[in-house]
């Protein structure tokens, strides 16, 4: 019988190992994998009630401040067969759930991914890091719902309002980059919703113009401000991905920022 194919996750953290995937590439795919193996117990039940779980024995000795979560079935089953007395596991994890509220878990002083099996997927996380993983968390789970449609659902205006995390690329005049003439639009305004397609647009432009630019970070309220400041007519959300790609008027745009439609 053939093996399951390697997840993504696991394959950027061995890509990381062979300097061939970035900090933010592996963040990613950890927080867009759906498929993570968490210890039953770490939510509530009502929440994994009808999720498949998985046992490797009743006896579960990690240490009470490390949370161990597996990528797949493999390194799992890896970890058992070593030795480590992983116990029982909930499957099917979003990322983007999983790593989303470390910091409200004080007990929890390291995650360790695909701990016990083969030292090279062994991925660390201490509680320096976790801020770092939540804002990842959020910023995933709301890509996901903005990519779920071609429209401004209520689900995806609801969660708009109160993100924090709208990136927007400024000149020195304070002007904001913007892509004339895109999908229909005059001067719609550059934003990205997550770091790693922030880096691929500056990635693309030339060095001498890349460092005129000051990268900032917006919450709705402000990036509301700034459709009135500017001279922009809507908003162009990460044009070259990873994140969805977004074209939305300046109506789409308020809509955007206030959760709601005028």
């Amino acid at each position: 019988m053939n093996a399951p194919p390697m997840t993504v996750a696991r394959w950027a953290i061995l890509a990381q190992r062979r300097g061939e995937a970035s900090a933010h590439q592996v963040l990613r795919s950890l927080m867009e994998h759906r498929e993570w193996w968490v210890p039953l117990g770490f939510f509530p039940a009502s929440d994994t009630a009808r999720m498949r779980k998985t046992s490797f024995g009743r006896l579960h000795h990690v240490p009470p401040s490390e949370l161990w979560v597996f990528t797949e079935a493999g390194t799992a089953c890896e970890a058992h067969q070593r030795g480590a007395p992983v116990g029982s596991f909930v499957q099917s994890i979003p990322g983007h759930q999983l790593f989303a509220t470390l910091r409200r878990r004080p007990g929890i002083r390291a995650v360790q991914v695909n701990a016990g099996g083969y030292p090279e997927d062994l991925l660390t996380f201490a509680p320096d890091a976790f801020e770092t993983l939540e804002q990842w968390a959020l910023a995933i789970g709301f890509e996901r719902l903005l990519g779920s449609s071609t429209e401004l659902s209520d689900a995806v205006l609801a969660r708009s309002k109160s993100y924090e995390q709208y990136l927007a690329f400024m000149l020195p005049d304070e002007r904001m980059l913007v892509k004339a003439g895109h999908d229909g639009l005059a001067q719609p305004g550059v934003v990205c919703t997550s770091q790693d397609s922030a880096d691929i647009l500056l990635e693309t432009l030339e060095d001498d113009f890349r460092e005129t630019l000051r990268l900032t970070t917006l919450s709705a309220a402000e990036l509301r401000h700034e459709l009135e400041r500017q001279d922009i007519d809507g908003l162009v959300l990460n044009p070259l991905g990873p994140g969805p790609q977004r074209t939305l008027s300046m109506i789409d745009s308020q809509a955007l920022c206030e959760g709601a439609r005028p």
